[in-house]
């Protein structure tokens, strides 16, 4: 959810009105970075986000998670 979404459909507590107006909601933004001296993907410009992606994608194709699963055998599902 985008927080001027919530800003324009403020419920009762944000306007401070109502039984449950006394209820405070508090969240943290954690931003992370995994690539050194890389923009994060929403500032990086459409080229830098293009490297980034041919940089990574033979990594992650290699990820057991992104094998094909096999065909199973005895009613079972496997995987490589």
């Amino acid at each position: 959810m985008k927080f001027q979404n919530l800003m324009a459909s403020t419920g009762e507590w944000l306007r401070g009105e109502g039984p449950h107006h006394q209820v405070v909601v508090s969240s943290r933004v954690r931003l992370a970075r995994n690539l050194r001296n890389r923009a994060f993907p929403g500032w990086a410009k459409k080229a830098e986000r293009t490297m980034i992606l041919e940089l990574i994608k033979p990594r992650v194709e290699e990820l057991p998670e992104m094998q094909e699963p096999r065909k199973a055998s005895a009613g079972g599902t496997a995987f490589n």
